[in-house]
């Protein structure tokens, strides 16, 4: 094939992204700009998003009204955080930002100071309060990264390649026509090859993200059940066919370690359809 492929990079979505692609007519500059309007629409962080509305509408009525205004990708974004939620048993649950605004990460994760947080009372609660605010987070990302690499393929692209935040999500063929090669850091320092036509990658790691409560080291990923971060268990990647399913099913695996229930095994790997490629 050996097609010109155009290339961007950048930051949208609180994180440094990168988009390829070849054939076509859309080009990686275009496909940014569907990523920067997805994030103005599901940040949690700007306050005129659909998401932050429907956070800060307290009353159903309210919530039901934002809902009705929703665009449908956020649609779609939200049943497949539901979806996640119910197949992971809970594992993974997008309705916990108020709990990571109750640790601190009330800004995005470059505004939050240097210096350490004051001490904050964590209350373990029911996890599916009325009041329960939604947080695309990882998910978002990964499913940015699938609408993103679908509109450039339906652009009569070749192939695209579309990374948000670590996740990477391909389709079709790379530029030389060969698979897309991915590499996935691993725990020991070393690194996976990982080759892909129409496929995802993501990796859920405690520690990538973190700031200081007190005297207390806060990781971003919570434990739903008790609205704790996990412990420093080590990163996680999943290889699956898409990159929101990716992020919820590397999320969960990585909650589920921190918990040593057992719950995310070989035989939970190939329920899911998915690929532990590095751990």
């Amino acid at each position: 094939m050996n097609g010109r492929a155009d290339a961007w990079s950048g930051r949208v979505m609180g994180t440094t992204a990168s988009v390829i692609v070849h054939g076509g007519s859309v080009e990686a500059g275009e496909l940014a700009s569907w990523l920067a309007a997805l994030e103005r629409r599901w940040s949690r962080f700007l306050p005129d998003s659909e998401i932050s509305r429907w956070n800060s509408a307290r009353l159903p009525d309210d919530r039901a009204g934002v809902e009705r205004g929703w665009s449908a990708d956020t649609r779609s974004l939200v049943a497949r955080a539901g979806e996640a939620r119910r197949l992971t048993e809970g594992r993974f649950d997008a309705w916990v930002a108020d709990r990571m605004v109750a640790l601190g990460y009330d800004r995005t994760y470059r505004e939050l100071p240097s210096e350490r947080l004051p001490a904050l009372s964590i209350v373990s609660e029911d996890a599916h309060r009325p009041f329960a605010c939604f947080d695309p987070g990882g998910l978002g990302k990964g499913f940015a990264a699938d609408l993103t690499a679908g509109r450039a393929m339906d652009a009569g692209a070749h192939g695209a390649l579309v990374e948000v935040g670590g996740d990477v999500v391909t389709r079709g063929w790379a530029p030389d026509g060969g698979p897309w090669v991915v590499e996935a850091e691993r725990s020991d320092g070393g690194a996976v090859r990982i080759e892909l036509l129409d496929g995802a990658v993501a990796t859920s790691d405690p520690d990538v993200r973190t700031w200081t409560v007190g005297s207390r080291r806060i990781r971003h990923v919570i434990d739903p059940l008790d609205g704790t971060p996990v412990r420093p268990v080590g990163p996680v990647t999943i290889v699956a066919g898409e990159g929101w399913w990716a992020e919820a099913v590397a999320t969960a695996a990585l909650v589920s370690r921190s918990r040593g229930d057992g719950w995310f095994d070989e035989a939970r790997a190939h329920a899911c359809n998915v690929e532990v490629v590095a751990a």
